[in-house]
């Protein structure tokens, strides 16, 4: 089973109000994807025994960004599972990382028989990236 992990924006809702008293040429399909690019930022996914998989965002690409991030702006965001467990920035780091020895790599077990030279990378610092979004 898998879980996803996100950066919750703390005000989206008064973000939304302001957006919405910009313009009256404003619509609700434009407030909406100002709500699904902003409100949730989706930072990783967990999946059984595979090591984390992070999606490289304009944002972050790398741990390290990842952090940088967070810490920039952690006064504006919450770290949150899909099903409602928030999580400080050393608890999240902490997770992602206590099964890294012992979790399969997708690399590993890919690099035989699927070519994921533009889909996936690896960072410095050993997480795995996906480019794009998850399905």
């Amino acid at each position: 089973m898998s879980n996803n992990y996100y950066f919750k924006v703390k005000d989206i809702d008064q973000i939304v109000k302001q957006f919405k008293a910009l313009s009256p040429l404003i619509t609700q399909e434009m407030i909406d994807n100002v709500v699904k690019k902003l409100g949730e930022i989706h930072i990783s996914q967990t999946s059984g025994q595979w090591k984390p998989l992070f999606e490289s965002q304009d944002y972050f690409k790398s741990m390290k960004a990842l952090e940088r991030f967070y810490k920039t702006y952690e006064d504006q965001l919450t770290i949150v599972s899909e099903n409602g467990i928030e999580f400080t920035w050393e608890e999240f780091k902490d997770y992602m990382t206590s099964d890294n020895e012992i979790s399969k790599s997708r690399k590993e077990m890919h690099d035989e028989y699927v070519d994921l030279t533009n889909k996936f990378y690896i960072d410095d610092d050993g997480f795995e990236w996906l480019i794009g979004e998850f399905c």
